[in-house]
This record gives structure tokens, sequence and C-alpha cells, in this order.
């Protein structure tokens, strides 16, 4: 099985889940995007930018987060059915919980790339920019949830029904971005 799928093989793939399995992958989109947005809003010094401690804060909570969404389907199996779950559950769940992974991967890559000399101005200030690139990202990625459902539910774009989701996907995104920064002002 590739690992990276093309656009089109990814599409067909995510209009042939379930909705159990697609409730699952929105989920599990959802906290993804939301828990890293709250890790890049905590980064209030650009010093862990340059000096690479951002990386490996995104990616820890990235990794931590994709496993804990495998653990909390594994303990709703429990809940569901008898037995421990079979090796083609587990991946299942992995793989509902990918979204997670793809939500932390970009902003990692780029963080991690975004290393340099602590000391030198020209760093300091690409940090900055790569900050804000990496929150922009995570900030899309939430906006176009909505727009996401409608395509899988296969819902006619019509001029009402895309000022309804637009509207929707805006309050989302604002929300999302407001309570992660409430949890950043809160733990730091």
């Amino acid at each position: 099985m590739a690992l990276i799928l093309s656009p089109r093989k990814r599409a067909l793939k995510l209009q042939a889940m379930d909705k159990h399995d697609m409730a699952h992958y929105v989920s599990a989109y959802t906290y993804g995007n939301f828990l890293i947005l709250a890790a890049l809003t905590g980064l209030h010094d650009i010093h862990e930018v340059v000096d690479g401690n951002a990386w490996v804060i995104v990616a820890g909570t990235g990794l931590c987060t994709y496993i804990a969404h495998i653990i909390a389907e594994l303990m709703e199996y429990r809940v569901t059915h008898e037995g421990k779950p079979t090796r083609d559950y587990i991946r299942h769940a992995a793989a509902n919980a990918s979204p997670i992974l793809t939500t932390t991967a970009l902003p990692t890559i780029i963080l991690l790339l975004a290393t340099g000399d602590p000391h030198d101005m020209i760093d300091q200030e690409a940090a900055y920019v790569v900050l804000a690139i990496c929150y922009l990202m995570i900030v899309w990625r939430i906006f176009r949830l909505n727009f996401f459902i409608n395509k899988y539910k296969k819902i006619k774009v019509t001029f009402r029904n895309f000022f309804s989701t637009l509207r929707t996907s805006i309050l989302l995104t604002v929300m999302v971005v407001a309570i992660a920064s409430l949890k950043v002002a809160l733990t730091h």
C-alpha cells in the first residue's frame, strides 16, 4: 500500500468511506488541527523556531495526538465488541487517525528547515515568516473542513448553501483560533 496517494486516489478512497469511518476521520482532522494550532500559538519565543525546539514541539504534539486517537478507537472497540481488536481493526484505527499526521507533517518539516543561528537577525526575521506560514496553513485546513464535509455528503453547491457553509466555516475558524489562544493563555 502506498503511503502517499495521488489526489484522485485519495478522493476516491475518502468517498468510499462509510459515515462511521468518515466521522472518525473528521474528528481526528478537527482536533488534530486544533492541537497543532495550539502548539504553534504557544510558541512565544521566536528563538524556539531558530534553535529547533519548535519543530520538536509540533511533531511531539502531533505524534501524541495520533497515538491518543488510536487508543481512543481501541477503547471504543472494547465497548462495542467482545475480545481484543484484530490487527485489521488496529490498522483501520490508524488510518482513521491519519489526518492528524497530515496536519503535523508540513508544519514540522517547515519548522525543521527554519532552524538556524539563534544570533543571526536574518534567521530570526525569517522565523517569524515561517511561523506565520505554519499558522495560516492550519487555519486554512480548519476553514475548509465544512466544504470538505459537504463534498463528502454530495451536497450540491448552490448560492444559498455556499454562503451558509462559508459563514459556518468562518465561525468555526474564529472559534478554534480563540480556543487555541485561550488554551495558550491559561497554560503558559
